[in-house]
């Protein structure tokens, strides 16, 4: 090849291995004499191997054999002591493969020595590949206990997401509420309260039961118009149990129920204790009747005179549960009223027909408060319950607590768990036989 001038390459020999096989000739200098200056600098490239002679292999003496196709015959430059090179490699490698060999077994035999070492460090002789692990022990022969076949799991599977719809409210299914294996349960229906609330305030206490939320309006009278007609409650049951068995409850059978209000919701337990088809005392689902904040009697004509036929039914109520046969829980604030008794007057006067006086002791536990994330925005200011009076006759027990405001009142809400339920879900955790009224 030539470029601005005459100049010879020789070619390298194949397989030649050079300390920089893409180098380049020096391009002559200026100065040089009998050679031109060169204007630019010019690639030369790789040097271009020679061409390689092809020939063919006869064939091997057995006829069977494939024959070979076309090899290369390259021109090399190795010398005579090319072979005895490679022969020196292979020794190399078996030399290695020898030492390898050698080093396994010096570890092996190291390992089999220390055998207790690795038991105090923690390795069995499995995991130390010290000796094959050990056989296992022989099976049991199956006694005639183990061959009976394994019980079936008691209770009900509930499907506990969201709610079933009944007339004027929803049917809850709260994260600990389960059905005996035949089919029994307990039942809470609550009247007039925000859903998520008296929601959170039974699984905060993990009450084991149902919950049925109804709300009708702001004031009594629609709650005891709701349940005035003989048939009506019976109606909401009937909603009540196909619900459950809409959750995978079959054959539900309601164990134990608590009626429970808040504020005007009263009004439906006044109307249901009056109208309801009662079965006899001993078969009675009717276990617990709470009331919060609530009840109030109405007044003779103009005066402030208590009317007793207005309360009637919380009356006969109360006798019950002073003599044992109901669990009863009533709370009040110090909020007045103008054309009705208050709950605190209300409440007093019903202790007041069973020959008892308020008991209003200088001292009295606070009971702990309760944050739910459905009361964080339910009232402006969040007041602590301050306990002023606690009277306790048999199994009802009326609890009075300071305040005057709407949030004192909407607090016997939000602490509805510790204030009155709280004894609630303590009576059904024991059993029937050993309730207690704590």
């Amino acid at each position: 090849m030539s470029c601005m001038g005459t100049t010879t390459m020789a070619h390298a020999p194949r397989n030649h291995r050079t300390k920089n096989p893409r180098s380049l000739p020096k391009p002559p200098r200026s100065s040089d004499p009998g050679r031109p200056p060169l204007s630019r600098r010019v690639y030369r490239g790789t040097p271009t191997p020679p061409p390689v002679a092809v020939s063919v292999r006869p064939p091997k003496s057995n006829p069977g054999a494939r024959r070979p196709g076309p090899v290369a015959e390259a021109e090399t430059d190795e010398s005579p002591t090319s072979a005895p090179s490679r022969s020196l490699g292979g020794w190399a490698l078996l030399a290695l493969l020898g030492l390898a060999c050698l080093a396994s077994a010096i570890a092996l035999r190291t390992l089999r020595q220390h055998r207790g070492w690795f038991a105090n460090i923690g390795l069995t002789e499995a995991a130390a590949a010290v000796s094959p692990p050990p056989a296992a022990p022989p099976t049991p022969t199956p006694t005639a206990a183990a061959k009976k076949k394994a019980p079936k799991p008691t209770g009900w599977t509930v499907k506990h997401e969201g709610y079933a719809p009944v007339t004027g409210g929803v049917l809850h299914f709260p994260e600990h509420f389960t059905a005996k294996e035949d089919g029994s349960y307990d039942l809470v229906i609550f009247f007039h309260g925000n859903p998520a609330i008296v929601l959170q305030s039974i699984e905060h206490l993990r009450m084991d039961a149902a919950l049925c939320i109804i709300n009708l309006g702001l004031r009594s009278q629609p709650y005891r118009e709701a349940y005035s007609d003989p048939g009506s409650f019976e109606r909401l049951m009937t909603e009540i149990e196909r619900g459950l068995q809409g959750r995978g409850i079959k054959e539900p059978k309601l164990r134990r129920m608590a009626l429970a209000s808040w504020s005007a919701g009263y009004g439906a337990i006044e109307s249901i204790l009056e109208t309801r088809d009662s079965p006899p005392a001993d078969r009675d689902p009717l276990d617990a009747i709470l009331s919060l904040d609530g009840v109030h009697a109405g007044y003779h004509g103009n005066g402030r005179e208590l009317n007793p036929r207005t309360v009637r039914a919380y009356l006969r109520a109360v006798k019950a549960a002073a003599d044992g046969h109901l669990f009863m829980r009533l709370t009040h604030s110090e909020i007045p009223t103008a054309d009705y008794a208050s709950a605190r007057e209300s409440q007093h006067y019903l202790l007041s027909q069973l020959g008892k006086k308020v008991s209003e002791p200088p001292v009295l536990e606070m009971p702990p408060a309760v944050r739910l994330p459905a009361a964080r925005h339910a009232v402006k200011k969040h007041h602590q319950m301050v306990p002023i009076s606690d009277t306790r006759v048999g199994l009802l027990r009326v609890r009075g607590f300071e305040g005057t405001t709407e949030d004192h009142h909407s607090a016997h809400l939000t602490q509805m768990a510790p204030i009155a339920f709280i004894d609630l879900a303590r009576r059904w955790r024991e059993p029937p036989a050993e309730a207690s009224d704590e």
